[in-house]
């Protein structure tokens, strides 16, 4: 899954990285002192970067830590909507799995999910940051739900699908990095399965009994 349909431009490049600097330098100082102990200054000199390019990026070094998602590739988007793929837990599973190996396999640019992992641990101030990052991609879900069904997005069909979808990749997620060692950070074959099996148990309970 690409997350862009076409090669950005030279300022769109540089500002990629610039946003990934800032990323990289607030978790690496956050794993070594604690979010409390960490101030905006301090991830500015580390990135390098001036307070007012890192507010342009960020409105908080929670956020800077944790930000939201980015937006579903768009042909990914275009596939779902238009239902390529009929049945619609199946589409659901195939639009997060390509999300989610997305973002692992590209980990070197920003902190992955073992990683993440272990800064939650330590640091349980920032899991309402968390929730609120998941909340906004369960938005976004509901809304591809509404536009594929011809619904309202606030109506509870729709919060079902992205809410229950949204449990079903973080199950998978959480299996993973249980797991420590069996699949190394960046490795994604056993990530891709569990998510596989997670969306096949979302059939299994939602199969008529």
């Amino acid at each position: 899954m690409a997350q862009t349909s076409a090669k950005p431009g030279l300022r769109e490049r540089q500002r990629q990285e610039t946003h990934q600097a800032i990323r990289r330098a607030a978790f690496d100082l956050t794993v070594h002192g604690g979010v409390s102990s960490v101030s905006v200054q301090q991830i500015c000199e580390a990135a390098g970067v001036s307070q007012r390019t890192f507010f342009n990026h960020f409105r908080s070094k929670d956020e800077a830590l944790l930000p939201e998602f980015p937006d579903f590739d768009a042909q990914d988007q275009e596939v779902f909507v238009r239902g390529d793929e009929p049945d619609l837990i199946t589409a659901l599973g195939n639009l997060l799995s390509g999300f989610v190996l997305w973002l692992n396999q590209n980990e070197n640019q920003v902190p992955g999910p073992f990683a993440m992992k272990q800064l939650m641990l330590a640091n349980p101030e920032l899991i309402p940051r968390a929730m609120a990052v998941f909340e906004a991609q369960e938005h976004r879900v509901a809304g591809l739900v509404a536009l594929r069904t011809g619904r309202d997005s606030s109506e509870l069909f729709c919060r079902v699908a992205s809410l229950t979808a949204s449990a079903a990749m973080r199950a998978a997620i959480m299996t993973w990095t249980d797991a420590g060692d069996e699949d190394p950070p960046g490795a994604s074959v056993g990530l891709e399965s569990l998510m596989e099996q997670s969306f096949s148990i979302f059939h299994e309970l939602a199969a008529p009994r």
